[in-house]
């Protein structure tokens, strides 16, 4: 479980990353299978590179590993990746929200 403040200094965040502001899905992830449809919890994307992906969220993740959706939410694509860094945002508006930055691990098809 991720209780402290990681750097941004990681090699993989890092990477090219472009916006991307698409809704995704994000769960836990302990292997081997993917985790069923309601383990996937809806955020907002932020930015995207090819080797992994970061997303707004109103928490803290509770988890190290997380399984992503990407795509149409009938068939998603599906990509287990691991949490390199979250911090609080510099949003204007009174809600708390964080920038989970995640490096893509293995795509599941």
């Amino acid at each position: 479980m991720l209780d402290f403040d990681l750097g941004f200094n990681a090699g993989a965040v890092d990477a090219a990353r472009v916006p991307f502001s698409g809704a995704l899905g994000v769960a836990p992830f302990q292997g081997p299978e993917p985790p069923n449809r309601p383990s996937f919890e809806r955020v907002d994307g932020f930015n995207l590179s090819h080797s992994g992906i970061s997303y707004v969220a109103d928490g803290w993740p509770a988890y190290d590993q997380l399984m992503v959706a990407l795509g149409d939410e009938r068939s998603p694509v599906l990509v287990s990746a691991r949490i390199l860094a979250c911090r609080v945002r510099d949003d204007k508006d009174d809600r708390t929200r964080y920038e989970v930055q995640c490096e893509f691990d293995k795509w599941h098809t």
